[in-house]
């Protein structure tokens, strides 16, 4: 697994170009909408693993065996974490964004009148 992260630190760390450049292969495909949907739900996938690792144990259901079941446990975890974060956590977020927001004239603070005197500059 070292050699792995080693290998996906150095070719992230060859895509760092500069603003406006045309990124690497690598970055295309860390791009891809596929991708970019399984890392928004990855924080669910880390929550859910346990609970539903647990229900299949209860069933009867070894997941550590591979095949058959360790598809069907990943399918059910992966679904349940993308309906989460799409039902529950994406809508709450917005809303905890929108009601706990700034106020506009701490948004702008640095082109307000008072932030420039109090910069010394007005």
């Amino acid at each position: 697994l070292g050699p792995l992260l080693a290998l996906f630190l150095y070719l992230a760390a060859r895509d760092a170009t500069a603003p406006g450049a045309a990124a690497s292969k690598f970055g295309a495909l860390c791009a891809a909408p596929a991708l970019r949907g399984l890392g928004a739900c990855s924080f669910e996938v880390y929550l859910f693993q346990w609970p539903v690792h647990a229900s299949f144990a209860g069933l009867g259901l070894n997941t550590s065996a591979g095949g058959e079941v360790f598809v069907a446990y990943a399918l059910v975890l992966y679904a349940l974490a993308g309906s989460y974060e799409a039902a529950v956590e994406r809508p709450y977020v917005a809303w905890l964004r929108a009601t706990f927001a700034p106020p506009p004239e701490a948004r702008g603070l640095a082109a307000s009148p008072s932030a420039s005197s109090l910069a010394g500059l007005g």
